[in-house]
């Protein structure tokens, strides 16, 4: 028996040892291998993929490129501006591959024709190529971003998928219709408080007219189309037609008004990015204002596009998030609230998501502007613009627990907690920017730093019992 257990272990530990990691072992942080993945989040940026070939245990220049710049977060930072990384990795101990990069990896070399490692390949979206480098480049991140810039010197930046080229059903298709990489679905809040989405529809012949729905689609095309073309009116004339044609397009699709102000503002927010005309850029930065407002003035939630043109690596995903109070969440738990009062819970705690989740998207644009800042004055405005999305959060977070009966040095841990948070955001863009602004964010951050101190010191002071 003992000799069949032993056999069965050496089998599993055999086989766990065989058993492909979920990402290949060589891919830095802020990078990654999947180059369908890449090339879909460029055309929603706008930025170049750039794609690096590599050989992690056998090229030992490979490896030197990869501790030297590829890791370092100077390049990261800086490089995930303009591109999407991509790591392509050659390596001959096969098991250090995941089954991702198993698949791709020897077909997108063979695709580019790699001849020599390290290489790097920059393409567009659609995976033309643009330039490509060969060989180890010394002096680390900075003379390779140098390098970069020369092989993209006189290259139009990508545009954001809209008004560049001429658009068709296809283009608008993955925004409006097969919704579950674009739209988020309704928020929910269900009995133990925990938010939620909604399971997001795919439309098919099941449950809309597709027919209809496609053919909306091509005539919003069209009147995009006409509309960065500088033909049949002006650009208010072809907004007003869209306008016109969502509404036929919502009733067909069954969407409801949420759904339906979340997809026109992302169109409009890449017809912003993307215009080539400023006549047609100010039309729409005017409409999608508009969208803004009522969709704020109506509570609903709008996902920032913002967050999806933020530098890799900046830490905000892991901020702006509310959920209920213990306190309440106790009462849910024990029973103590009756169905009056925990339906006006749910109402409360529906709200306060949302309207942190415009905070955080008003601190994603900033956080966007402030990377690519390379002046003191921009920094300032920026640093300034963050400072009003922190605060707009700190008073949710605080009026929340206020509501829930939580005592003074309760929210005081909450407001240092929300410092705390700002200090860490502001210490990653530092790494990423230009001295100048880096000066000002560095100022910022000991401003910060300080009245983190002092209000842990109160809190402190506060708890000491009183001497008699």
């Amino acid at each position: 028996m003992k000799k069949i257990l032993s056999a069965f272990v050496v089998v599993m530990v055999s086989a766990l040892a065989q058993s492909a990691p979920s990402v290949s072992l060589s891919v830095p942080k802020g990078w990654i291998e999947d180059v369908a993945k890449a090339r879909a989040k460029a055309a929603l940026q706008g930025k170049f993929v750039l794609m690096a070939f590599s050989g992690s245990d056998w090229c030992g220049w490979c490896v030197r490129m990869e501790k030297e710049v590829f890791s370092q977060q100077e390049f990261v930072g800086k490089a995930s501006r303009k591109y999407v990384l991509v790591m392509i990795d050659s390596p001959r101990d096969k098991s250090k591959l995941s089954d991702l990069a198993a698949s791709q990896n020897q077909e997108i070399a063979r695709q580019y024709r790699i001849g020599g490692y390290p290489s790097v390949v920059i393409t567009d979206s659609k995976g033309e190529e643009v330039n490509r480098h060969s060989g180890y480049v010394r002096g680390g991140p900075k003379a390779f971003l140098e390098r970069l810039d020369k092989l993209t010197a006189g290259v139009k930046r990508p545009s954001l998928g809209m008004g560049a080229y001429p658009l068709g059903q296809g283009d608008l298709a993955p925004l409006l219709v097969c919704r579950a990489g674009e739209c988020t679905g309704e928020l929910e809040v269900d009995v133990n408080l925990e938010v939620s989405r909604r399971p997001v529809k795919t439309l098919n012949a099941k449950n809309c007219d597709m027919e209809a729905v496609r053919a909306l689609l091509d005539r919003m095309a069209a009147e995009i189309n006409a509309m960065t073309a500088g033909t049949g009116g002006s650009p208010a004339t072809h907004l007003k037609a869209l306008d016109a044609l969502f509404g036929q397009y919502a009733k067909e699709a069954k969407l409801s008004k949420e759904e339906m102000l979340e997809a026109q503002i992302r169109l409009l927010f890449r017809l912003c990015k993307g215009a080539q005309s400023p006549d047609v850029r100010k039309a729409a930065e005017t409409k999608q204002a508009e969208l803004m407002r009522r969709a704020k003035s109506a509570e609903d939630y709008i996902a920032s596009e913002e967050l999806r043109l933020m530098p890799d690596g900046l830490p905000l995903d892991g901020m702006f998030q509310w959920e209920a109070p213990k306190k309440l969440s106790a009462a849910v738990s024990e029973g103590s609230l009756s169905d009056k009062g925990l339906r006006s819970a749910q109402r409360e705690v529906l709200k306060t998501v949302r309207k942190m989740q415009i905070a955080k998207g008003a601190a994603a644009n900033a956080v966007t502007m402030l990377a690519a800042c390379e002046t003191s004055e921009e920094a300032k405005k920026r640093l300034s613009e963050l400072d009003g999305a922190f605060s707009s959060y700190e008073k949710l977070r605080t009026a929340a627990l206020g509501r829930f009966a939580y005592s003074a040095d309760e929210k005081a841990a909450a407001k240092v907690g929300i410092l705390k948070d700002h200090i860490d955001l502001l210490k990653a863009i530092a790494e990423q920017i230009g001295n100048e602004a880096a000066a000002q964010v560095n100022a910022r951050i000991s401003e910060l730093e300080a009245m983190a101190g002092a209000m842990d010191k109160d809190r402190h002071s506060n708890r000491q019992p009183r001497k008699p």
